[in-house]
């Protein structure tokens, strides 16, 4: 009842039951984030960012260096295209959020294979105006952390 003596309606026990499930697992809407992120305009830039660096000639200082400090080596564009295997892409996952500290179920990447590295970004993940990226080896040990 209500202070004025009205019934407060009854919650279906649909409804309920979802809220409890939410309430008591909140991880579970987490669950269905897939390993990596369907393509969007973030991977296409950071696909671009990557491929600027890594393409770079060693004449070119501010690339140079900043391919230095994201760990990525310098190659051809043959040599870099966005993952989107599921296999791959779910080590990817686990590797970065194991870095952040975080269930891997709950964050969902933009995986970049440069040669034999690996970077990757959540562009939800950030800090101030900057996403938390990392890149990787063959074997997904952590090679760079870098701001993108």
């Amino acid at each position: 009842m209500t202070k004025r003596g009205h019934a407060r309606p009854a919650l279906s026990s649909g409804v309920a039951a979802c809220i409890a499930l939410f309430w008591a697992f909140p991880s579970a809407l987490a669950a269905q984030l897939p390993a990596c992120r369907p393509a969007d305009s973030n991977t296409v830039a950071f696909l671009g960012d990557l491929t600027y660096f890594a393409t770079a000639p060693s004449s070119n200082s501010y690339a140079a260096e900043n391919r230095a400090l994201k760990g990525l080596p310098a190659t051809d564009s043959a040599q870099i295209v966005a993952v989107s295997d599921s296999t791959t892409c779910s080590q990817a996952r686990a590797a970065y959020a194991t870095v952040l500290g975080l269930n891997p179920s709950s964050v969902s990447v933009i995986v970049i294979r440069i040669a034999n590295r690996y970077a990757v970004v959540d562009p939800t993940a950030h800090v101030g105006e900057w996403k938390l990226a990392k890149t990787f080896d063959s074997a997904f040990v952590k090679v760079k952390d870098f701001a993108w």
